[in-house]
């Protein structure tokens, strides 16, 4: 063996000689002692948060990393406790021949057992060596993918002549500061080395996006630079991104980032315009403050899962708002449809203001959403599910000094879905799981497996139980024109997709069914507000029919009402 005892014709005939023995072993175990600690320490903080070195480092890494540090951990802890073992067995033959050497006795004897010991410490040896050659192939992918990425400076050096941020002690350090701290800490940090988080900011642009601890105001800066940095650069932004043809193709890539950056200068306008034009509570005076978070449309995230550009676009200030709703849109999502549902939540936003002047709502699009052959399989919403929790306890973490008075979740279509495997996973439950539309929850699901503490849903089903009074009069078989009546409104006053997702597929479970959970009416005839009849959250004909989220209408109110007031408007 290379750095063990030789067994080669050997005896321990001097005390001095046992020592070095045990000498050398003992260096071992104290070296996978190392290992072990280092790897432990290592292992919380990079797989909760694993999906945001996925985003930076590629498509290798991420199919590689999880592999190599969960193999390599367990290799390392179960060398580090075989030779733990060994230590104690070395022990207490040390002691044996110390014993024989002392009454001038030959330990020949021992030497056996002492081959025996060592051929099982090499055993153990090479069980870690076979699991570090196992992973050879994986790391060396990895190694040969992290010396060609890095985060270029918006002017500059050529890919080939990049350097990596660990090479950089002190960017790489300032880094990893701000990534565990509070928002408060990463102020002061900024405060305190405001050239080097400058250099950080410019050169690693994309890298920067994963500061999630930066304030607010901090975050929508920085995410704004990487966007517009991968548009003016977008073939360098699609590698460093870590996307390839197979995930999602460098034309798609183009446009969706083209339509992201002019979505979000269309929806500045409209916020704007919604503040000016004031809501009777005092805050139209505050609205030209654009310094004031609370007055902007916030790009709080920007990233990549697996084939998705992510980004969660905030209408106010996610981190000091007093009531938050996080909305997570359904099957098709992309960063590319931010137009419709940033008018949803631009709608909700204008609704909540009548009740309260410190509320934010953020469209979460961060997660790759499924096309129709996936819709029925719960592998989107499951994956998707994971980065919602991750992002919403990383919320909860910032705000655990001023908590909001209400966190909703707000799912949409198959976004209920995904919402709901997200709040499964949450280490602190937000105040109410609003379900619109729902595609179903994973089948199974109960009321007592969601972090919430309370439940609300509405679906605008084709069923005169929805309608009301008058919907029951309508249909009423001894009624003339019974089923004309019937099918007018399944096409004018109903959701007829939802029921379709949950009739097939993984998830089966109507939200509404579910124990405690308040159902709320969206379609209802005879109401003073318009009744929904769609599936989608703006309808593209809004004279003929609206959607969930459209102005005025029975949901939106109801939501709005709910999330600032803890009552909704009405059954």
């Amino acid at each position: 063996m290379t750095n063990g005892i030789t067994t080669e014709g050997f005896d321990y005939e001097t005390l001095a000689e046992l020592e070095t023995a045990k000498a050398s072993l003992n260096s071992q175990v104290d070296y996978f002692d190392e290992l072990t600690v280092m790897t432990n320490s290592v292992l919380p903080s990079v797989l909760p948060n694993q999906h945001r070195v996925m985003g930076a480092l590629g498509t290798l890494l991420t199919q590689n990393l999880p592999k190599i540090v969960r193999e390599l951990s367990a290799a390392v802890a179960g060398a580090a406790e075989a030779l733990e073992t060994h230590r104690g067995e070395l022990d207490e033959l040390f002691m044996q021949g110390q014993s024989a050497l002392t009454a001038g006795e030959t330990p020949a004897v021992l030497t056996a057992q002492l081959r025996e010991l060592d051929n099982s410490r090499g055993a153990g040896e090479a069980v870690l060596n076979t699991a570090l050659t196992d992973c050879t192939e994986a790391v060396s992918k990895c190694v040969s993918d992290l010396q060609q990425l890095s985060w270029e400076p918006v002017t500059v050096t050529p890919v080939s002549q990049r350097v990596p941020l660990w090479e950089n002690r002190q960017l790489s350090e300032l880094y990893w500061q701000i990534r565990n701290s509070s928002g408060e800490e990463a102020a002061a940090l900024i405060a305190e080395n405001s050239d080097a988080y400058g250099k950080l900011v410019r050169d690693y642009p994309l890298l920067a996006c994963q500061l999630t601890s930066l304030p607010t105001a901090e975050q929508n800066r920085v995410n704004r630079r990487a966007l517009k940095w991968a548009t003016k650069n977008p073939e360098e932004a699609y590698v460093a991104m870590g996307f390839n043809e197979t995930t999602l193709g460098t034309d798609e890539f183009k446009k969706q980032l083209r339509i992201l950056k002019k979505q979000l200068h269309k929806a500045d306008e409209n916020y704007a315009e919604l503040l000016i034009a004031g809501t009777g509570i005092g805050i139209a005076a505050q609205a030209l403050n654009r310094e004031n978070s609370q007055n902007r449309v916030n790009l709080s995230g920007f990233g990549r899962h697996y084939g998705a550009i992510t980004a969660q676009v905030s209408f106010g200030d996610p981190q000091t708002a007093e009531h938050m709703a996080l909305i997570v849109p359904g099957m098709y999502s992309t960063v590319a449809g931010t137009g419709e549902i940033n008018t949803a939540a631009l709608n909700l936003m204008g609704e909540s203001l009548k009740y309260t002047n410190s509320v934010a709502v953020s469209v979460w699009i961060g997660y790759d959403s499924p096309i129709a052959k996936e819709e029925p399989f719960m592998k989107r919403a499951t994956e998707g599910g994971m980065m919602l929790s991750q992002d919403i306890n990383e919320v909860q973490r910032l705000r655990i000094n001023n908590p909001p008075k209400t966190f909703a979740v707000i799912g949409h279509s198959f976004g209920t879905t995904t919402g709901a495997e997200g709040i499964k996973r949450l280490n602190t439950p937000v105040d109410i799981f609003i379900a619109v539309g729902s595609a179903g929850l994973k089948t199974g699901t109960t009321a007592e497996s969601l972090q919430t503490k309370r439940i609300a849903a509405t679906t605008a089903d084709p069923h005169p139980k929805n309608w009301g009074e008058l919907g029951d009069l309508l249909v009423n078989p001894l009624m003339p024109n019974a089923p004309l009546n019937y099918l007018t409104l399944a096409l004018l006053a109903s959701d007829y997709i939802a029921p379709i997702g949950r009739t097939f597929g993984e998830h089966r479970v109507d939200p509404r069914e579910l124990k405690g959970a308040e159902v709320f009416s969206s379609n209802r005839l005879l109401q003073d507000r318009p009744f929904v009849g769609t599936h989608s959250m703006i309808s593209t004909d809004n004279d003929l029919v609206k959607g969930y989220f459209q102005e005025n209408t029975q949901s939106l109110s109801w939501i709005a009402k709910e999330i600032t007031e803890g009552g909704g408007s009405g059954k």
